[in-house]
């Protein structure tokens, strides 16, 4: 079986021969790399928040929902790859019906957790409308307390100095236990 837009067969080592990359493919390729690198980030930042908000009895839903952008991004992630082997690199010939069933559950797969995505945010929400304003001085007053926070991607931690949590609460924060 060829892969389409290569010009090597299955199985074959690309040769000297090989014709190179078509330029949008090269774009397509460079967009790729930069939605992955997006995608770490992302990861990166729902382990940082997991890591001061998770708690062992949490249920599974739970854990997703802590989650939802990583499996949100994964499934989207997916689905690229999917329209991008039906669209350009397998041939017409590679679609057995086995393999036609198993794309067609791996895309049910990822809409469920599109839609996941969803409940979860809108479940975040919720949670934000119940959560009471506190006030304070500073970001110090709480530094005792077991609280934390992250504000606009920077981490607040008690173990902290109190010289930075006084610049931080200059600013406009919102703070949740």
């Amino acid at each position: 079986m060829q892969l389409r837009g290569t010009g090597v067969q299955e199985g074959e080592s690309a040769g000297s021969g090989q014709r190179r990359l078509p330029l949008r493919q090269s774009i397509k390729i460079v967009v790729y790399l930069l939605l992955l690198v997006n995608f770490a980030v992302y990861v990166t930042n729902d382990v940082t928040v997991a890591s001061h908000t998770a708690r062992p009895d949490w249920s599974l839903l739970q854990w997703a929902g802590a989650f939802a952008t990583t499996l949100d991004e994964l499934a989207w992630f997916t689905l690229l790859v999917l329209f991008e082997l039906e669209t350009y690199l397998l041939e017409d010939e590679a679609f057995t019906p086995a393999r036609v069933i198993a794309m067609r559950g791996l895309r049910i797969a990822c809409f469920l957790f599109i839609t996941h995505t969803v409940y979860a945010f809108a479940d975040y929400a919720v949670d934000l409308q119940r959560e009471a304003p506190v006030a304070a001085d500073s970001l110090c007053h709480f530094s005792d307390e077991g609280m934390s926070t992250q504000f606009r991607n920077v981490p607040f931690s008690p173990k902290q100095k109190c010289p930075l949590m006084i610049l931080i609460s200059l600013l406009s924060w919102s703070l949740m236990g």
